[in-house]
């Protein structure tokens, strides 16, 4: 039961740092998703959403990787693989879903700020 736990923690791991520095792998024109006037990668409102991002992708990370553990210390072990699949498959839907906010936040900045021929 413990080395499933230790697995199932190393792989949400895995998966939340490239979620997490999401927008550190694309280009500067580009943020989450959106096509952005070069420079202005580093205006406040941008900023703001990115630590937006960041802060609600901790909390689903957190909250689904403890209740996950907590389930399976609590159930059968023949139970805990759909369990360690269940979370995994949550966390993957509750980032893809923070990415999703995070985009439609900033094509409202895009729009606001005048952007549309970027």
């Amino acid at each position: 039961m413990k080395s499933e736990i230790w697995v199932f923690a190393t792989i949400m791991i895995v998966v939340y740092i490239p979620l997490l520095f999401m927008q550190s792998f694309s280009q500067r024109a580009v943020f989450y998703g959106v096509r952005i006037p070069l420079g202005f990668e580093k205006k406040e409102e941008l900023i703001k959403e990115d630590k937006n991002y960041k802060r609600n992708l901790n909390i689903c990370f957190v909250i689904t990787t403890l209740l996950s553990i907590l389930i399976m210390i609590k159930i059968s072990e023949e139970y805990s693989p759909i369990v360690f699949l269940c979370g995994m498959f949550l966390f993957i839907i509750e980032g893809s879903w923070c990415f999703y906010l995070a985009n439609k936040r900033v094509k409202a900045i895009k729009k606001r700020e005048n952007w549309e021929n970027y």
